[in-house]
């Protein structure tokens, strides 16, 4: 529980550091394969995306793949 707890207090301090800075209207995702454990334990975590940094991969992949095949 002390990991739990540590990481929850961790996410919500630093989401309220960031919205302190950016404002209100920050939205926040949460991405990572244990994202879903802290989802509805934190008020910021308004949408979870766990595979996130791997569809960003994949589209790089995809685009550096279609310019190998230009002229």
């Amino acid at each position: 529980s002390g990991l739990y707890y540590g990481y929850l207090g961790l996410i919500n301090r630093i989401a309220e550091e960031i919205r302190q800075e950016m404002g209100q209207d920050t939205r926040f995702v949460a991405t990572g394969g244990l994202a879903p454990l802290f989802q509805h334990a934190s008020p910021f975590m308004e949408h979870v995306e766990p595979d996130l940094t791997l569809q960003g991969i994949a589209f790089l992949f995809d685009l550096n793949h279609e310019s190998d095949s230009l002229p």
